[in-house]
């Protein structure tokens, strides 16, 4: 399995209760600084253009976001009469939603002929404190790749484990915290023992409480238990204000086994009136409409910790992350498009498959639930269901249909509590959904 895919953006969304403006210091989580660029009065982001990508979105009747679609999302190579050819497809995320608001699944689509096909689908999972439990990666029905999150008991993200199933290979992150719940320290560990790496960053606080340091110093590359290579290499400072601003950033780096710090760049960060970022490393420069959202992002240069980092968070909790751009930025101009109608864009001019899984009910469910599916021609249908693991539980249909209807119940008496997944495969159509049993 290979995926080639060139993303300048990445999406997804949440809830959120407040999240404080670009620059201004944040508390726990996997960053320390927020990169936040709020949008204002309502608006929703109806396009953005990206490094020459143009991005689409649409979103639901209470704001949520719907889809993004990207008119040249992915890239594929075929061999046509010896020669290497390559196209791109155009590639869309669906999101669906929980009755908490939280996301359940983000489907991948790409277009192909005629018609939107899945390539895959990523199911999350939450705890009752609605912190993010798992999101399993799921492709043809079979599972490669799963994320489990562990917390401390202040809801703190203390271990975080990535698994490509079909590489067999694991991303371990750990997270220590200090007695007031501050991050101080992460250790990530790529790849399996004994060829793998460690990447380690320490953070440090100033008396008043804010983030003053960031040491991504050591970093091991490890080929046996007796060969270890260690580099330190960045430092970066921080200096907030008395609100708690990000006024100037410091970059140090160390060259060789000298110890000496060397300064790569100090700068400062310009904001207007109204607390919106407008400059940072007089490289990147920040450009508003009328209504006081961003307009334009202007970047010359990519150096320092903020660096092709911007987030869009808008009033309806759809967060859109805009970071490390694939591709060179030197010189790039980035635009944004605001929509005041939460029914987003205009109509795609793709058309939707037909073939349909719905999501089974009740979920959560002991011991039975119904899971519904629609076929708009004949055609054989598999519906089959695996656990976590990707181990396969129970073939619910295996069988030609008809056009129309349908509906199956899943008795679970005899297995245990859990997440499962159920896969639909109807020719070309290929869909996965979770259902959880609690018992």
């Amino acid at each position: 399995m290979t995926k080639v895919i060139l993303l300048s953006i990445v999406l997804y969304s949440f809830c959120f209760a407040q999240q404080q403006p670009f620059g201004s210091r944040i508390s726990g989580g996997s960053d320390i600084i927020s990169d936040a660029i709020l949008i204002q009065n309502g608006f929703v982001l109806d396009s953005a253009v990206v490094n020459n990508y143009k991005y689409q979105f649409e979103y639901y009747g209470d704001g949520k976001l719907k889809s993004d679609i990207c008119p040249k999302g992915f890239r594929v190579q075929e061999i046509v009469n010896g020669r290497l050819i390559i196209k791109w497809l155009p590639s869309r995320n669906d999101y669906f939603y929980n009755e908490k608001g939280k996301v359940d699944s983000v489907e991948y689509d790409l277009w192909k002929d005629t018609a939107w096909v899945n390539d895959y689908i990523i199911h999350y999972s939450y705890d009752n404190d609605e912190n993010l439990l798992s999101k399993v990666y799921s492709d043809s029905g079979k599972i490669w790749r799963t994320d489990i999150n562990k917390y401390d008991s202040s809801g703190n993200p203390i271990l975080s484990e990535q698994v490509i199933v079909w590489l067999n290979d694991t991303t371990l992150t750990t997270r220590e915290y200090d007695s007031q719940n501050r991050l101080t320290k992460v250790v990530t560990r790529i790849g399996p023992y004994p060829s793998y790496s460690f990447d380690q960053r320490f953070y440090q606080y100033d008396s008043s409480g804010n983030i003053n340091c960031i040491v991504p110093s050591i970093y091991y590359i490890t080929q046996s238990p007796e060969i270890d290579t260690v580099n330190q290499y960045l430092d970066y400072y921080f200096e907030f204000d008395n609100s708690g601003k990000l006024q100037t950033e410091t970059l140090y780096s160390f060259y060789d086994l000298d110890t000496t710090k060397v300064v790569v760049y100090s700068t400062s960060y310009i904001y207007d009136n109204y607390d919106k970022i407008q400059e940072m490393y007089n490289k990147q420069f920040f450009y508003y409409d009328a209504n006081g959202n961003l307009d334009t992002l202007l970047m010359v240069g990519s150096i320092g910790y903020f660096a092709d980092k911007a987030t869009l968070i808008d009033s309806y909790g759809n967060k859109i992350d805009f970071s490390k751009s694939s591709g060179s930025t030197f010189g790039r101009y980035n635009f944004f498009y605001y929509s005041k109608q939460v029914t987003g864009i205009e109509k795609s001019q793709y058309v939707d498959k037909t073939f349909k899984l719905f999501q089974n009910y009740p979920n959560p469910f002991n011991p039975t639930t119904i899971i519904k599916y629609t076929v708009p021609k004949e055609t054989f249908v598999t519906l089959t269901v695996y656990d976590i693991l990707g181990r396969k539980i129970k073939t619910l249909v295996s069988g030609e249909k008809s056009a129309g209807s349908y509906s199956v119940e899943f008795n679970a008496e005899k297995y245990s509590s859990g997440v499962y997944i159920y896969v639909m495969h109807a020719g070309n159509y290929i869909s996965t959904k979770k259902l959880m049993l609690i018992k």
